[in-house]
């Protein structure tokens, strides 16, 4: 027999409640912990000093032993599955790293990354939601979390598959953000193991991605060229660099200058990649955001990404002279109101320009049809051509000796 709580005697204690949820979890009696379940949500949402005794008293391993259970028994709904992982974005947002720390400790962070790995029905969806952004509270800038959320990739590259529900894609690009950001290396190793970068390439391909999406897949990708370049290998193996070529032109400022970030980061970890930037368009765009007053940032990026540009790639170097870009540069080289970077970067760009230009008017270029600009690639072409001409030549005097004796 169950005893009720007469009006106006105190509360439950929290030792007392995370003791009945637990008791209840492990004897199955799974209709009675959703009630106990219901009542820690309800203290734990009431006020932060009230959660961190629910966290104190060993809330987060009951929530977690109630979500490793209730995953797999038929009785448990989807909503009281969903209401037992909001719990731990509480924990987080009442508690801080406290709650971050209880929830690693807990065993909670492998428990959500299986939920990520359930089947799509229309329920477990707001479960797989539910799951995803409690992990993005979890891994928001904790190493540790992070680190345990390593498990939880492939469940979260599900997410962003197309056709995949909406709701949950946000949530799961975000966390994987953080695992890519705080997790270390073995974090960016299982990203691209479980095909990670061809699923970011998809989503950066994708019309009407919502802008959030968007910037934080560019940030991504930035970071993975930045951090090794076997990871910048794999983005560009995969097809990043068009896709982020043509966000260079989005609308949002935010996306582009994040677009900005990751093909800066690729040309400067993987040199030889810069013709390849270039071949897909990327100096011209990039004018345009040089010409940023009012936000510096993005003007840095371009004026950073077009000087690794110039020094790697002659078609960079020609596309800048035909795009009319040298006197943009020069006004930023000497113009007092764009920043110190901006500047230094411009006039390095401008070197490298002058540097070409030299090259290639050193050279007297044997036909219109020349197109190769370096100094090797040059005369090896003008040679081609050139014997191209003369056996032209030749045969037209023999034909022309042939029709004389005719």
């Amino acid at each position: 027999m169950h005893s009720s709580r007469a009006r106006g005697d105190p509360p439950p204690a929290a030792d007392a409640l995370v003791a009945q949820l637990r008791r209840r979890v492990s004897r199955g009696e799974m209709s009675a912990a959703c009630s106990a379940l219901n009542s820690i949500s309800a203290r734990c949402h009431s006020a932060p000093q009230a959660c961190r005794e629910i966290l104190a008293a060993g809330g987060a391993i009951a929530v977690a032993q109630f979500i490793a259970t209730g995953r797999r028994h038929a009785s448990v709904s989807s909503q009281a599955l969903t209401r037992a992982i909001i719990t731990f974005n509480v924990f987080v947002q009442q508690c801080g790293e406290a709650g971050q720390r209880e929830a690693a400790a807990s065993g909670a962070i492998h428990e959500l990354a299986q939920v990520l790995l359930s089947a799509g029905t229309e329920g477990q969806w707001l479960v797989r939601t539910a799951a995803a952004e409690a992990l993005t509270w979890l891994t928001f800038f904790n190493e540790q979390c992070s680190r345990a959320a390593v498990s939880a990739i492939p469940g979260l590259l599900q997410l962003l598959e197309p056709g995949e529900h909406a709701m949950a894609a946000e949530p799961g690009i975000n966390t994987l953000n953080n695992i890519i950001v705080c997790g270390g290396v073995e974090a960016r190793d299982a990203f691209a193991a479980h095909s990670g970068m061809a699923a970011l390439v998809r989503l950066l391909g994708r019309e009407r991605a919502p802008v959030g999406m968007l910037q934080t897949a560019c940030y991504i990708a930035g970071k993975l060229a930045e951090g090794s370049a076997d990871h910048a290998e794999a983005l560009a193996a995969s097809g990043c660099i068009p896709p982020l070529v043509r966000l260079l032109s989005h609308a949002s400022l935010a996306v582009a200058g994040r677009a900005l970030y990751a093909l800066r980061s690729m040309s400067f970890r993987l040199p030889q990649y810069c013709e390849s930037i270039a071949a897909a368009g990327a100096v011209p765009p990039l004018l345009p955001l040089l010409r940023q007053t009012q936000h510096q940032e993005a003007a840095e990026e371009a004026a950073l990404l077009l000087r690794n540009l110039v020094a790697g790639s002659d078609r960079a170097c020609r596309d800048a002279v035909q795009s009319n870009a040298v006197p943009d540069l020069q006004r930023l080289a000497c113009r007092g109101g764009a920043s110190t970077q901006v500047q230094s970067y411009a006039a390095q760009t401008l070197r490298s320009i002058d540097h070409w230009q030299q090259q290639w008017t050193a050279v007297d270029r044997c036909s219109v049809r020349c197109q190769h600009v370096a100094w090797l690639a040059h005369k090896h072409e003008c040679r081609r051509l050139q014997a191209e001409a003369a056996a032209a030549a030749a045969a037209a005097d023999t034909a022309a000796s042939e029709q004389d004796v005719v």
